[in-house]
């Protein structure tokens, strides 16, 4: 037994402050299934479910859908009545980050597409990822 079932790893590149900046409709989805997936990065739910979870019309949840596909943040296996969506290991994985590449995600290896920049936001960092403090 998990001692934290809902502990989930993330990598600290800035993929989900440019999600929650460029979409953040879409940044409540992914969040939910940060929650939801299993440790294969994946949960299998219906449409109709995830509207009534998160209180949203079943087109928000397919424009969210499609912009997460898009953006590579998710990976959508359509099943009959049912789909399955996988979570990009390069952003988030439930499991050891040795079997990441266990995950149900095609192209894997592939980062995620950033919405927007942070130029800036890089520019606070040290190469250790240390932030800067200004004075």
């Amino acid at each position: 037994k998990l001692m934290y079932p809902a502990f989930v790893q993330l990598n600290r590149e800035e993929y989900l402050i440019a999600l929650a900046k460029a979409n953040p409709s879409a940044n409540v989805l992914f969040n939910f299934f940060l929650l939801k997936m299993d440790k294969l990065n994946s949960i299998t739910i219906k449409y109709e479910t995830i509207c009534e979870a998160l209180e949203i019309s079943k087109s928000t949840l397919q424009r969210n859908l499609k912009y997460l596909e898009e953006h590579r943040y998710i990976a959508i296996l359509k099943l009959d009545v049912i789909n399955t969506y996988t979570v990009n290991p390069h952003i988030a994985w439930r499991n050891s980050y040795e079997n990441a590449c266990l995950c149900l995600f095609p192209d894997a290896n592939k980062p995620p597409i950033m919405p927007v920049k942070f130029d800036k936001l890089k520019k606070l960092y040290n190469s250790r990822g240390v932030m800067r403090l200004r004075k």
